[in-house]
């Protein structure tokens, strides 16, 4: 029997070794489950002012744990991330939060201590009510008994229907979140309210310095803040705004001036007099940037160095006061 080649059918055959010898790609890496707080009580909910209260929690995958009293101060531990107790001494009705950290995310929890009185069964807490811009707090509520629970933010965005329960979250800006529920007497309300004070996260120069008629980019990144504004120790203010935009990321171009225009004959950082003068070599610039809030009113302030002359310049030197041998 006489064998025949058919070009299709070893055309076929070659692609089917082809495919046969390429290897499935491995299945993406599946995602890292999030850290879980399996116990946090206190041995106490009901004691008199104080009195002696122990906290224990158990945590699973956490890699961080932060124990919290109700004004956001932390509470040393016995212990580590998968487990400790701690001793507290409240004077009043006080809440404390647990925060778990992992690489899959994060994890909060809350025990309620009455002391001198029963447990509240409708709040709304923030702990801790006061931070940074881009700082967490953690939202603890409970409205036991009622129903249509709903936790939302400033905006009105639903952060939770559940009847109790934590929840951690970034904020920005100054804000208040409100519990709601219907309850046997009628409609159930609590608030909790958040100040976030303002801060400046970059105030920078680019050329560090410059001479007469040059520019000077001044950059700067702020947050929760409502207004910039913009000083030279010399020349007064330069600039404020009010966009949120810029507020947060913005710059403003200084002109090294070719003559220092002020009035009042008072003396100048270099032993000058104010005046019609030309600005000289070496004169140093002292910028102010200052980022306020309206309400509350606050404010938080940065200073830049920078001189009237060509090239870099060093502001600070600091070394050690001691240093060990053979250590860096």
């Amino acid at each position: 029997m006489r064998n025949v080649f058919v070009p299709g059918l070893a055309l076929v055959a070659t692609l089917a070794l082809a495919l046969s010898s390429c290897s499935t790609p491995p299945p993406p890496t599946p995602p890292e489950p999030p850290p879980l707080i399996t116990k946090f009580s206190a041995d106490q909910t009901v004691v008199t002012a104080g009195a002696t209260v122990k906290l224990s929690f158990t945590t699973e995958r956490a890699t961080e744990v932060e124990l919290l009293d109700q004004a956001g101060t932390a509470i040393t531990f016995m212990g580590d991330a998968n487990g400790g107790e701690a001793t507290v001494t409240p004077t009043e009705t006080s809440f404390y939060v647990l925060r778990a950290t992992g690489k899959g995310g994060r994890d909060s929890a809350f025990v309620q201590v009455a002391v001198n009185g029963g447990l509240r069964e409708v709040f709304l807490v923030a702990v801790p009510a006061e931070v940074e811009a881009g700082g967490t707090v953690t939202l603890a509520w409970s409205a036991l008994g009622g129903t249509g629970v709903t936790v939302r933010d400033a905006n009105g965005n639903t952060l939770s229907s559940e009847t109790s329960g934590s929840r951690t979250l970034t904020v920005n800006r100054t804000t208040t979140y409100e519990l709601r529920a219907t309850g046997l007497s009628g409609v159930l309300t609590a608030s909790a309210s958040v100040t976030v004070r303002p801060v400046i996260r970059v105030f920078e120069a680019n050329p560090p310095a410059a001479k007469q008629g040059q520019k000077i980019e001044l950059h700067w990144q702020t947050g929760g803040a409502d207004a910039v504004s913009l000083r030279e120790a010399t020349l007064g203010e330069l600039i404020t705004i009010t966009s949120p935009a810029a507020v947060e990321d913005g710059t403003f171009d200084f002109i090294v001036p070719a003559e220092l225009n002020t009035d009042g004959g008072q003396l100048l950082p270099d032993g000058g007099l104010t005046g019609p003068r030309p600005t000289p070599d070496n004169f140093p610039l002292q910028f102010s940037l200052t980022a306020t809030t309206n309400t509350p009113a606050q404010s938080v302030s940065a200073d830049l160095r920078s001189f009237v002359r060509d090239g870099p310049f060093i502001t600070s030197f600091v070394v050690p006061t001691f240093g060990t041998e053979l250590k860096p």
